[in-house]
């Protein structure tokens, strides 16, 4: 391997000490930073015959010396235990291999172990080993990387270095470990491994696939970094965690318990990404960019989705492929204001429990919130390429408001949910209402006041919605229709709401009456159930004509002066001749004396029949005066 230190100075020096050199001004230029070292010149002796120690040679040199790979592991080893700063400095060093494996690094000084610069061309392992002190690998060329099973409570510094193929950490670290703008060639693996103090990543490259079981007590630092292959995170962290501006290009999957401030803002992710965790502190994803689709749930599992215990924010975000949020619980608030989804999202069955913003949020189709829930403040303005229906069927939205723009062919269908107090506004003077469809829908709190024209204007339906080129009323009967006018009757006197209560007490009874009429006419019904639903629609269609069902008291009234001109006609017919004038006025007041018989007193007539007639008139009379006062009384208190 080359190595990435920079070109020592020759030839050797006079006085027989190693040549090998690095001028810190130059090492800045090709870092573009300064060396913690400065100047440096190696302390050591050549080696006879040649201008370098025995760690700066090459292989070549190496084998010519007689410089075995053995001879050099126990030099190294016996420099490691020497007092001071300079018998620990091995910077750019040329080593086949380094197996620091059962070995106790604890010098009575805390100076570290200079490694930086060197090339190790084969494994560098650290297995079974004591490090109580700190040691330095930077920008080092390695050929793989083994640590494990090891009492690491020294700081391990891999910054700026290159590791060609596996690497592979295990077990626990104590103290800090950096691996800051490494460039890893092959397969990554921690597993298992806790980290109690920092782990940093940041500005590293992974070639090859990457995968994280590991327990992070510290804060993990994935800034800047990029995945070139998938990479599986299995994981507790229970510090701030950061990935921001991270690029991810194969699969993303993140199993965790996050119990810190997760931060993954303006990263960029090209395959499938998984994000399954519990997010017990803030999360933010704001700015980041998935190519492909986005999800929450574990594959394969029934143990539910992702769970946001404190503050979301995905402001921002955009998804190109499907954006699937389907039973994700959001304890805190949460903002999606901003986002663009290019493929599907849904939010099915997803719980809010706060604030949320899904506001200027911009869609190609529309979303679908079937069986959400919303306990808070929600805030929805949206917008789709495409029209059609936001499904928000069975869902739950106790309060909050919905933004819809007048030229917007979004429309919103809440069959078979609830609506509490929930504010529907255009922005304008258009009343949004057209745009609802309430089908099965209970209503807990909305206020129908606020859309009282509309309703007027709509003849107080509220299952029609207007929707060009939808098909919205196909899977609608009248059962249900019913239902939905007996939910709305209900929601509406819970406001006090008397006038939209009796529209809709109206429309209720209109259906059941299409009900019965169904029924009475079902060729696969019984015809004990036939002759039953007849009877209910003729009642119910009685009640209709006479007083319109309690809530319109001119056809009482119109119905009294049917039965009175009726039994006019019918005295006429059978020529009462009780009176002083057979006449049809006569006939006329005959039987309205007989209507108001309750007022007037009873006509006294000896014939039996008219005395039947003029009986069953009065009691009529007397129902109808009744009825009349009744439904007067209803309509004016309403």
């Amino acid at each position: 391997m080359t190595g990435v230190h920079p070109t020592a100075i020759p030839p050797g020096d006079a006085d027989g000490s190693c040549s090998y050199r690095i001028e810190a001004d130059v090492w800045a230029d090709q870092y573009d930073r300064e060396p913690r070292h400065g100047d440096w010149d190696c302390p050591r002796d050549a080696c006879e015959g040649f201008d370098r120690c025995v760690f700066h040679l090459t292989a070549p040199e190496r084998d010519e010396a007689g410089v075995t790979d053995d001879t050099l592991q126990t030099s190294l080893l016996a420099a490691l235990d020497e007092s001071g700063a300079a018998p620990k400095q091995l910077i750019g060093a040329n080593l086949p291999e380094l197996d620091l494996s059962h070995v106790l690094l604890d010098a009575p000084d805390n100076y570290p172990v200079e490694l930086s610069h060197a090339t190790i061309d084969g494994e560098l392992a650290i297995d079974d080993a004591a490090i109580r002190q700190p040691v330095y690998f930077d920008h080092c060329e390695i050929g793989s990387l083994r640590i494990g099973a090891s009492d690491l409570r020294g700081v391990l510094t891999f910054d700026h270095s290159e590791i060609a193929g596996e690497t592979v950490l295990r077990d626990q670290y104590d103290r800090s470990i950096y691996f800051r703008d490494v460039t890893f060639h092959d397969e990554f693996t921690v597993k298992p491994v806790v980290f109690h103090r920092m782990a940093r990543f940041s500005d590293s490259e992974f070639h090859a696939r990457a995968s994280f079981y590991a327990d992070f007590n510290d804060e993990p630092h994935f800034n800047r970094c990029e995945f070139h292959d998938d990479v599986d995170f299995f994981v507790d962290i229970n510090a701030d965690s950061y990935f921001d501006d991270a690029t991810f290009e194969g699969r993303f999957d993140l199993y965790a318990a996050v119990n810190g401030t997760l931060r993954i803002r303006n990263a960029e992710f090209f395959g499938p990404a998984t994000l399954y965790a519990r997010y017990r502190s803030d999360a933010f994803f704001n700015g980041s960019t998935f190519h492909d689709r986005v999800g929450f749930e574990k594959p394969g599992s029934d143990v539910g989705a992702a769970r946001f215990y404190e503050y979301t924010d995905f402001g921002g975000v955009t998804v190109e492929g499907r954006a699937d949020f389907s039973t994700v619980e959001f304890h805190g608030s949460v903002d999606f204001s901003g986002c663009t989804f290019d493929g599907p999202v849904t939010f099915d069955e997803c719980r809010f429990e706060k604030r949320v913003e899904l506001t200027d949020v911009h869609c190609r189709t529309p979303p679908t919130f079937r069986n959400a829930t919303f306990t808070g403040s929600p805030r929805l303005s949206l917008e789709a390429e495409q029209p059609g229906l936001v499904d928000c069927t069975g869902a739950t939205m106790t309060g909050g408001l919905i933004e819809t723009e007048a030229d917007d062919d979004l429309r919103y269908d809440f069959t078979d949910g609830s609506l509490g107090c929930v504010d529907l506004d255009t922005g304008d003077e258009r009343d949004p209402l057209d745009r609802y469809r309430f089908y099965r829908t209970d209503f807990d709190g909305f206020d129908f006041s606020a859309h009282r024209s509309e309703l007027d204007r709509n003849d107080w339906h509220v299952h029609e919605l207007d929707a060009d080129g939808l098909d919205t009323t196909a899977d609608l009967d009248v059962e249900g229709l019913e239902v939905t006018y007996n939910k709305a009757r209900n929601g509406a006197n819970e406001t006090d709401e008397d006038e939209a209560a009796a529209e809709f007490f109206l429309r209720e009874m209109k259906y059941k009456k299409r009900r019965h009429a169904e029924n009475a006419l079902a060729a696969d019904a019984g015809v004990v159930a036939r002759l039953r639903a007849a009877g209910r629609l003729v009642s119910n269609a009685t009640l209709d004509l006479t007083c319109g069902y309690g809530e319109k008291p001119w056809r009482v009234f119109a119905a009294s002066a049917a039965t009175v001109l009726l039994f006019a006609l019918v005295f006429a017919g059978i020529g009462v001749d009780a009176m002083d004038e057979a006449s049809s006025l006569g006939y006329l007041t005959l039987s309205l004396e007989t209507f108001v018989a309750l007022v007037l007193g009873t006509p006294t007539i000896d014939d039996p029949l008219v005395n039947l007639l003029t009986s069953v008139e009065a009691f009529l009379g007397a129902f109808f005066i009744g009825l009349f006062v009744f439904t007067l009384t209803r309509s004016i208190r309403r």
